[in-house]
């Protein structure tokens, strides 16, 4: 699985779009935001997968 250097995010407009567009694509899993002085610096994506048995 390859996954692309992350782009800086530079406004908290940006920032709500990104948890936005994670948010449209995780079925399931978690989202967590990391916050320094009111400001969002971390977005980290834990997404689950199941397998029929």
């Amino acid at each position: 699985m390859t996954e692309a250097t992350p782009q800086p995010v530079t406004s908290t407009e940006e920032a709500l779009q990104t948890i936005r567009e994670a948010l449209e694509h995780l079925r399931y899993g978690t989202i967590t935001l990391t916050v320094h002085d009111a400001r969002i610096v971390q977005l980290d994506i834990t997404e689950k997968r199941r397998f029929p048995a």
